[in-house]
């Protein structure tokens, strides 16, 4: 049986994983990439680390343009900024989701 933090750890390790790879391809694209990420929560070491490496990455590749939500843990507001992400049209959304029950979660899981 999968308990919930085997959960957590494998649907933040594939997020990583896509983000490194988005990262990695913008280049050969010839066209600049638009990649937004809620990260949940800014405040807790492990977004605020994902968020920097983004934030690196993204300036050493050139051509990333990155738009940032943080919900701070709240449900709602999450679902709001991946609304207005969606709204606007980027290459690429990456979520942290506050819960897996929250409903923007419930959105990627359709």
């Amino acid at each position: 049986m999968i308990r919930i933090h085997d959960w957590t750890r494998l649907v933040v390790t594939s997020s990583i994983a896509l983000a490194a790879g988005v990262l990695a391809i913008a280049p050969a694209l010839g066209k600049d990439l638009v990649i937004a990420v809620e990260y949940g929560a800014l405040f807790f070491p492990f977004q605020s680390g994902i968020k920097k490496a983004l934030d690196r990455h993204a300036k050493e590749l050139g051509g990333i343009t990155i738009i940032e939500g943080d919900s701070a843990q709240n449900a709602r507001k999450e679902l709001d900024n991946v609304e207005n992400f969606i709204l606007r049209k980027p290459d690429c959304i990456l979520l942290i989701p506050v819960d897996f029950k929250s409903p923007a979660a419930a959105c990627f899981s359709l």
